[in-house]
């Protein structure tokens, strides 16, 4: 799987995300599950639950590599940035557009932070931590998800943890996908 930093070095060649990025139908079940299965060491070795409702198939169009960056991202982050013992839940949806769902039982956001949160090299008053990164993959995860034609959005109380949603367009024909 090509990581955050090597996925910045193509978009850096290419000049933009755009210009790299393929729209197709993109089953987010599979992309879910892959992300899980990526990230399920961390999740282990922290001792945190990660559980995935799911429900019915959704299928977005977008590219099924920068989705699926996307979401080990986000769940990776929910990992490292919880509490011990706690738990990451991942929802896919679809409406009018489709939707993934990480949220967390970490200590959550101050509006201060979220205002912070997508520019590049910002650690969010953590980087003198244990807790390794370098502050791009937020900022990354955010031009990807534009690039697809979709949207990411934060919400988050202190104390009570932190839900990121990406949403997608939505593939209009409900059958079984291959990526």
């Amino acid at each position: 799987m090509v990581d955050v930093l090597d996925l910045l070095m193509e978009l850096g060649r290419a000049g933009t995300a755009g210009a790299l990025l393929q729209s197709a139908p993109v089953d987010m079940h599979e992309v879910v599950r892959d992300a899980m299965r990526i990230t399920e060491r961390d999740a282990q070795a922290r001792g945190i639950a990660v559980l995935f409702d799911d429900r019915s198939a959704v299928a977005a169009m977008g590219d099924r590599r920068a989705l699926c960056q996307v979401v080990v991202n986000l769940v990776s982050n929910a990992i490292k940035y919880n509490r011990p013992g706690g738990r990451v839940r991942v929802r896919v949806q679809s409406g009018a557009e489709a939707r993934i769902e990480v949220h967390d039982t970490g200590p959550g956001l101050t509006e201060e932070q979220i205002g912070r949160l997508y520019r590049p090299f910002e650690r969010l008053g953590i980087q003198d931590s244990q807790v390794k990164g370098h502050g791009l993959g937020l900022s990354i995860c955010k031009e990807l998800v534009g690039s697809m034609g979709g949207e990411m959005r934060v919400r988050s109380r202190v104390g009570q943890g932190t839900t990121f949603t990406v949403l997608l367009p939505l593939h209009q024909t409900a059958c079984s996908l291959t990526a």
